[in-house]
């Protein structure tokens, strides 16, 4: 991917006619990113995550499960 591409993206615009609405949704992305980790539990089903060297060390693979937490106990901890 060349640098001409990654900056292809601009999903919001720029300049004085962007997106008045980005903030918002940056908002709401992050609310919608907190709630699906506090909502859940995870799980990961590797012993071991085998890697792959190279500028940035990445999983080759990387089994994870997701259940939907028990809120009944949390009620008298809000």
């Amino acid at each position: 991917m060349t640098e001409k591409m990654k900056s292809a993206f601009i999903p919001f615009s720029t300049g004085p006619r962007a997106c008045i609405g980005r903030n918002l949704a940056e908002v709401e992305l992050k609310m919608i990113a907190a709630t699906i980790v506090v909502n859940f539990d995870y799980e990961l089903y590797e012993e071991k995550l085998e890697t792959r060297e190279g500028f940035l060390r990445k999983p080759l693979r990387c089994m994870v499960g997701i259940k939907k937490r028990d809120r009944s106990n949390d009620q008298g901890e809000r």
